[in-house]
């Protein structure tokens, strides 16, 4: 084996006479590090280059060992056999340590010096610096792996990855690629102004804190120590983790930016600039797929809603399909009811009339449901006062509700008047109440409440515009509601309540009816606190007084007349003669507009004060038939009746302040009270 070398006393002396004193000088000149040893392995020689690299002066007599100048783990590379240098030359590469204590990276030649019979006699070596050389192979190989992995990672990012996987496998190459012993992830949750950490390393046993987004251009990166105090992680967290150095590169170029991917190390040794591009790199990635993440998020949320659209729009064709049929039987199983009821006096045959009542008014509430959301009912907008509203409801809303359910009802101290479809409002009022209810299973209050409130620019109530609004408010102390469910609960068709307990179409209604007469509905609630839902409605003014009003609108008994109606339903046609003859009117019936302008033209209309007809009738429709006869009798009076309109023809007809309108179903007294209010006016 090679002998090991040892630095001894190497003056130009003690050379074999073989080397010259020219060739002493010239090699002292080369700027590569140049030496000579004897047979056993001892340095004899070195030139100028070796000693300014090593520190040891030419001088210098003492033994050092060369391995104590080559790193530990080259050592063994010089450990060859003689023979080995004997050839041409062997080149090496290995770590000196050079003055100071740093090891850099070398070339060296050696060869054999030999006698004329082959006989060693000592070694030549020389060396070059390739430490420049060797760092630019690390750099490249080390900038080599470092995009390989960006693009694996990049790979996983555009993949359809479960949310969190892509983040915390962020956060791990990040550490693992640059030596990192700590690192976190903090991203900003939509319109939140804090970022919250969403994945972590190295720091499991400390709980970061949330951190207040900073007001830093959105490319702006952060380094410790020098931007401590902009730092998106919370000084008291630094110092329980003990780090003093680090960075927080921005994630997207957003302002502010989505979150921040940071490194952190214990020292404050600056951080390389290649780490802080594979850093930037990793963030863009990483903003990429949060991007993507969220536009899939709002792709999904869109075609949500398309569906839910073209579902309700498939609701509103079914139900306008069947609507116009289904009132009119509704229509004739109610008032046949009511007819029944009053022809009857047995206790049994009460109740199972009542039954049949309860179970048509729930059929019509369902179906007045499907119209109202598909915006195919026909509405009547009219001055309502709240406090009066509220209080004709009571004694019924008291009957649904069970007796182990308190009811409270503070007015307001002065009228409130709101416009409104009155079917529509008992509606939306009515399920609001029966939610309150389901969700006091055993116990509890119910309390409502009307106050005035006027809505200023920045009050956030719902999609309210400022102005004077009045709100309804049912407040229930029941189960309350967690934020997910209370965030879905205006959704069509989304219910909490058992299979057969709820459409899911009650409080998406109400949105709608609240809207459309230019309020809003909002609830707030809390699990096991309750729940709130205030209906706001525009403060109507009037100039009218309340007992005025309640005139105008009075059931009035009106004198014997002759009444012209006409009904292409048999059922409803037959239930309406029977109601105008109970409360002793005549009537002239008929299944068509054809057959009753014939009637009008034969016999005449000079006995007939008022008309009664469908308005969706085949052939011609009643508001046509209706001009056809004003021509005739100019003062005729009308009562238009429908349960579904969607011709604007009809539209406009009901819009007519000088007609009256009668939705179906109806009631018997429903029916009969408008009658007797349209025959009162025309004999005035």
């Amino acid at each position: 084996m090679y002998p090991p070398l040892t630095l001894s006393d190497s003056r130009a002396s003690t050379l074999d006479p073989a080397i010259s004193a020219d060739w002493h000088q010239m090699v002292e000149m080369l700027p590569a590090m140049c030496w000579v040893s004897d047979a056993a392995g001892n340095i004899v020689h070195v030139n100028s280059a070796w000693s300014q690299a090593t520190g040891y002066a030419p001088s210098e007599t003492d033994a050092l060992r060369i391995q104590s100048v080559i790193h530990p783990e080259d050592v063994e590379l010089l450990s060859q056999p003689a023979i080995h240098f004997q050839e041409d030359g062997r080149t090496y590469e290995f770590r000196l340590r050079y003055a100071g204590g740093a090891y850099r990276w070398v070339r060296e030649r050696v060869t054999a010096r030999c006698d004329d019979d082959g006989h060693v006699l000592g070694y030549i070596g020389c060396a070059i610096d390739i430490n420049a050389e060797k760092s630019s192979e690390d750099m490249l190989t080390l900038l080599s792996l470092r995009q390989t992995s960006l693009t694996h990672f990049s790979e996983l990012a555009l993949r359809d990855d479960p949310d969190g996987q892509v983040d915390g496998g962020a956060l791990q190459l990040l550490c693992d690629v640059l030596l990192l012993p700590c690192g976190i992830l903090m991203l900003r949750k939509d319109a939140e102004p804090h970022y919250f950490p969403e994945a972590t390393v190295g720091t499991e046993s400390l709980e970061i804190r949330p951190f207040k987004a900073i007001g830093l251009a959105p490319a702006h990166v952060c380094e410790l120590p020098g931007d401590r105090g902009q730092f998106p992680l919370h000084k008291d967290d630094l110092d329980l983790l003990g780090c003093k150095g680090g960075f927080a590169v921005p994630i997207g170029h957003s302002s502010p930016p989505h979150g921040y991917l940071i490194g952190l190390q214990p020292d404050n040794a600056p951080i390389p600039m290649e780490s802080l591009h594979f850093a930037r790199s990793l963030a863009g990635i990483l903003a990429v797929s949060i991007e993507r993440g969220w536009a899939a998020r709002k792709l999904s949320q869109s075609e949500t809603r398309a569906r839910e659209a073209q579902q309700m729009e498939a609701v509103g064709l079914l139900a306008g399909g069947v609507a116009h049929d289904l009132n009119n039987l509704l229509t004739a199983i109610r008032c046949f009811s009511d007819l029944l009821k009053e022809d009857s006096d047995s206790p049994n045959e009460l109740s199972k009339i009542d039954n049949i009542i309860y179970a048509c008014s729930s059929a019509t509430h369902l179906v007045r449901q499907l119209l109202s959301f598909s915006r195919k009912e026909v509405t009547q907008a009219e001055p309502i006062d709240l406090n009066q509203f509220v209080e004709e409801l009571q004694g019924f809303l008291s009957s649904l509700l069970s007796e182990c359910i308190v009811l409270n009802f503070a007015s307001s101290p002065e009228a409130v008047w709101v416009r409104a479809d009155r079917k529509q409002l008992e509606q939306a009022f009515f399920n609001v109440c029966l939610n309150a209810r389901d969700a006091m299973p055993t116990e509890g209050t119910l309390s409502i409440s009307i106050e005035r409130r006027a809505i200023k620019t920045g009050d956030g109530v719902g999609q309210l515009t400022p102005g004077d609004y009045v709100a309804l408010t049912v407040t229930d102390t029941g189960k309350g509601m967690t934020p997910d469910v209370a965030e879905r609960i205006f959704q069509p068709f989304f219910t909490t309540k058992p299979r057969g307990k709820g459409t899911g179409l009650g409080l998406a209604t109400c949105l709608v009816t609240l809207r459309d007469a230019g309020g809003d509905i909002t609830v707030t609630s809390a699990p096991g606190q309750g729940s709130t839902f205030s209906l706001w409605f525009p403060e109507e003014v009037c100039s009218f007084a309340e007992d005025e009003f309640d005139t105008e609108h009075g059931d009035g008994l009106a004198e014997k007349s002759n009444i012209l109606l006409v009904e292409d339903d048999e059922l409803v046609r037959s239930v309406a003669s029977m109601l105008i003859k109970s409360i002793g009117h005549e009537v002239e019936s008929f299944g068509s507009p054809q057959e009753a302008l014939a009637f009008a033209e034969s016999e005449g209309l000079a006995n007939i004060p008022l008309l009664v007809t469908d308005i969706v009738m085949p052939g011609m429709n009643g508001h046509e038939m209706a001009q056809k006869l004003l021509t005739l009798k100019p003062d005729l009076k009308i009562i238009y009746m429908s349960g579904y309109v969607d011709n604007p023809a009809t539209e406009i007809a009901i819009a007519d302040p000088q007609v009256d309108f009668l939705p179906k179903p109806f009631s018997a007294v429903e029916f009969a009270s408008l009658l007797n209010k349209c025959l009162s006016e025309a004999s005035t």
